[in-house]
């Protein structure tokens, strides 16, 4: 038993949530929930729920699939 305890402290450390752009986005677009994707990723930097970008623009290209920065 105390062996199985041991094997899920050692367990990797669960992926927290990243949001991705769903397309390509062009620069001044305004983000709706369909522009946004969550995926499981660790990521420092990066934000992890879509309400925090809904209604904000975007100032440079989002390219599908890759993480959206606060610079970005």
């Amino acid at each position: 038993m105390r062996w199985f305890l041991l094997c899920l402290l050692i367990a990797d450390p669960a992926l927290a949530d990243i949001v991705v752009a769903a397309r390509t986005l062009r620069a001044q677009t305004t983000l709706t929930p369909a522009d946004l994707n969550v995926e499981p990723g660790d990521m420092p930097g990066t934000f992890a729920g879509k309400a925090e970008l809904i209604g904000k623009e975007t100032r440079v290209v989002l390219y599908e699939g890759r993480p959206i920065l606060p610079e970005d």
